[in-house]
């Protein structure tokens, strides 16, 4: 409910603006002058030399909040995506006038808070191969969409985006994601990653 204000919201007062796949919208060096609302597509955060994926962005969410920001990070769509651009000081006169507008910016905030303490746990999950589940696994969780007891997951991210987020290579990725097919756990194609059990995903991290 709290998403489908905030689009309407930002719909009739921010700004339109059609972003390319792999064009760059907006890099952070200071605090950020405008918020940006996903209306469609994909957005990542990356950081560092290498571009290291941070986050990804989907419909209905915004960026960047000061809370969260890393300064020198870069924002890429990645994928075709429809923005609405509000700057930082409307939004918060507009906020003022009308207090359902704060408290539903303070849900999407606690979501993405969720999201960060989900993005930890990964990160701090010992073998490379568990980090590469509990991805599968959170990747399932948010973005995943059910069809016929399967759950799939469009691949966003390239595996060598998935490597640097995940403090590994390419190729051990590719190696995991083969043991996880070949143990029936996971079915990938080009575009689609496919969960037949989440439950049993779930076992193999505990077993």
């Amino acid at each position: 409910m709290a998403k489908n204000f905030l689009q309407t919201f930002f719909i009739e007062n921010g700004t339109k603006e059609i972003v390319a796949k792999g064009e760059m919208i907006i890099r952070i060096e200071k605090s950020p002058q405008s918020i940006f609302f996903i209306e469609k597509g994909h957005v990542g955060a990356y950081i560092g030399q290498e571009n290291q994926l941070q986050a990804i962005y989907r419909k209905g969410d915004m960026f960047p909040f000061s809370h969260h920001v890393m300064y020198s990070s870069v924002y890429y769509a990645m994928t075709e995506t429809i923005l609405r651009i509000l700057p930082s000081k409307r939004l918060y006169n507009l906020v003022e006038k009308d207090n359902r507008i704060a408290r539903d910016l303070v849900h999407v905030l606690i979501e993405r808070a969720d999201l960060l303490k989900d993005r930890l746990t990964i990160v701090t999950t010992r073998t490379t191969y568990f980090r590469v589940i509990q991805w599968i696994l959170f990747a399932g969780m948010h973005f995943g969409k059910q069809k016929r007891k399967v759950l799939e997951i469009s691949l966003i991210a390239t595996q060598q985006e998935l490597a640097n987020a995940l403090a590994t290579t390419r190729e051990t990725i590719n190696r995991i994601f083969s043991k996880l097919e070949k143990k029936g756990l996971i079915r990938t194609d080009q575009e689609v990653l496919r969960i037949p059990s989440i439950k049993n995903l779930q076992k193999e991290i505990s077993s």
